[in-house]
């Protein structure tokens, strides 16, 4: 998930405490002049979200995905849920792709599987620890803070020194395939050719009697 995204979610939450203080803010005094016209801005084009809809069913196991793997996020969850339900139904669909993905590669690659999710965690973390220190100077948070970011550059090169490795492994076998077909280059043309031109030899015997028949057919 986006990292803006799941702070503006955080921020939503956070943020909604001062409501009120906030309408008292922007109310203007009684003897105030008249605000000038806000002329709306051309809406610019939506884009397409390519997310699940969504559903009870989508809605319990992306809830279950939060409560194995970040169960802090399910009290976030539940105040959204409570205060802003759009909001809500936007993290839940999110979530449950998310949760998604990586079952699909869990089948797929285990050991990707393993470090893509240790990732989703960390970056979940980090967005929640992050929304909470925009509206507080804590120092144990700034602490926390960097302890996940080391975590999440950590798994980085965890992520990439497995790519690096299946890499060198592929390189590998390209290497000993091209020295296989290197060193047997004529041997593997002239068993080719053979067998190509077996099936050529066959077509023309068979081409061959069908015209021999079709002549003795003629002069009949």
């Amino acid at each position: 998930m986006r990292f803006d995204r799941w702070q503006r979610w955080f921020f939503t939450l956070m943020c909604l405490g001062f409501a009120s203080v906030a309408v008292a803010w922007a109310t203007p005094p009684a003897n105030a002049p008249a605000a000038k016209p806000v002329v709306a801005k051309p809406a610019a084009a939506a884009k397409v979200d390519s997310r699940p809809s969504f559903t009870p069913e989508r809605e319990a196991a992306a809830l279950a995905f939060v409560s194995m793997h970040h169960a802090e996020l399910q009290k976030v969850l539940n105040q959204l849920k409570a205060m802003q339900r759009e909001e809500y139904e936007s993290a839940i669909r999110q979530l449950f792709q998310t949760s998604e993905q990586l079952a699909r590669l869990k089948d797929q690659d285990v050991q990707r599987y393993e470090l893509d999710l240790e990732d989703w965690k960390i970056k979940s973390r980090i967005q929640l620890l992050a929304a909470r220190a925009g509206i507080s100077e804590d120092p144990a948070l700034d602490a926390q803070l960097k302890e996940l970011v080391e975590k999440q550059v950590a798994a980085r090169i965890l992520r990439l020194t497995l790519e690096q490795n299946r890499a060198k492994e592929r390189l590998q076998r390209v290497e000993t395939q091209l020295g296989k077909v290197t060193t047997e280059r004529d041997a593997d043309i002239e068993r080719q050719y053979t067998t190509l031109m077996r099936g050529v030899k066959k077509a023309r015997t068979a081409m061959a009697k069908q015209t021999a028949a079709a002549k003795t057919q003629g002069s009949k």
